[in-house]
């Protein structure tokens, strides 16, 4: 059941427009709201928009969520369950209200049962239980294998098995590129990264399965971004280096925080266009996958929120569009 209090914008069909468009519309909404934030009443007789996403870390599936009034401000005056679990709520020093919960305990294959309501118990948002996808295994391209600007990738897969939709996806560390192409799940195991997506440097190639409640799934409604939403995933990712012209700078390259960029956003700016892109799945996965990659290379990352907490520290201490991994998490982190 989507929210049918939400007030709806024309709603765009599934076409190719490019995903920076996208994103950056929608960071421009997003932080005209962000300096009003507030939780007053019970918001009984006002909109409430309920966007929530469960990804994996290194301990298993944790879901992070907000909720928005009929302005798109961020509000703390709705109470999520999952699974009969509440949502605990933080803020970070934009005030900006973040839910969290850890699921530990469940794995690949269990349901999830997502539920949010008023202070005085009216049901805002209660989508179809959903199952957790399987994890996932990358069989192509392996690592190693060389791929050249403007190439033709074959994504290829195993796994992911209860996911409803499959995507594969690419995206370079400087957010010159990104690459989002999903399906519904059936008997589909590879995609093609088609020629002229891919460039030189530093990047990231991969598939996702998900699961949930998404408007852009569907393709008769198409995309609202200003709608409640569920979704659940997991990934399976590879890291490449694309080969540079001569002369030519590719950050990425530089690795383990040697060349860190230096070009910060404010708390309130990196708050906004990162709840924006966890907003267009995409974004979320890319970050998760960031801070996945650095977690893994550099066990001092003790970052709260997963891929949102990431999002929102890498960008206002180095920056939001080129990426270099272990920046935020270095082995011997700098004072």
């Amino acid at each position: 059941m989507r929210n049918n209090e939400a007030n709806t914008a024309p709603k765009l069909k599934r076409s190719a427009i490019p995903l920076a468009i996208l994103l950056t519309s929608l960071v421009l909404v997003s932080i005209v709201c962000l300096f009003a934030c507030s939780g007053g009443d019970d918001g009984s007789n006002t909109t409430r928009v309920v966007q929530a996403m469960v990804y994996f870390d290194e301990n298993g599936p944790a879901a992070v969520a907000f909720v928005q009034d009929e302005n798109k401000n961020y509000v703390s005056d709705a109470v999520l369950t999952m699974n009969d679990r509440p949502f605990e709520v933080t803020s970070d020093e934009t005030d900006i209200p973040i839910y969290y919960l850890e699921l530990y305990d469940l794995m690949g294959g269990d349901s999830l049962t997502f539920v949010a309501k008023r202070l005085n118990g009216t049901t805002i948002y209660a989508p179809p239980p959903s199952q957790i996808p399987l994890s996932m295994e990358l069989l192509e391209p392996v690592s190693g294998q060389t791929v050249l600007p403007g190439d033709e990738v074959l994504v290829r897969w195993a796994g992911g098995d209860g996911a409803t939709h499959i995507a594969a996806f690419y995206a370079d560390n400087e957010s010159k590129k990104e690459y989002w192409n999903d399906q519904q799940y059936e008997d589909v195991t590879s995609m093609t990264i088609p020629a002229g997506v891919v460039l030189q440097g530093g990047g990231i190639i991969g598939a996702a399965a998900l699961s949930g409640d998404y408007p852009a799934f569907d393709a008769e409604t198409g995309f609202d971004a200003f709608e409640s939403w569920f979704v659940v995933y997991q990934d399976a990712v590879l890291a490449i280096d694309v080969p540079v012209e001569k002369g030519a700078v590719d950050f990425a390259q530089q690795g383990d925080g040697a060349e860190c960029p230096n070009s910060p956003m404010n708390k309130y700016a990196a708050a906004a266009a990162c709840s924006t892109e966890i907003g267009a799945i995409v974004g979320g996965i890319i970050w998760g996958i960031r801070w996945g990659i650095d977690a893994g290379k550099h066990p001092y990352c003790p970052i709260l929120l997963g891929p949102i907490g990431y999002c929102i520290d890498y960008s206002t201490r180095f920056s939001h569009t080129v990426w270099v991994s272990g920046c935020l998490c270095p082995t011997n982190p700098k004072k």
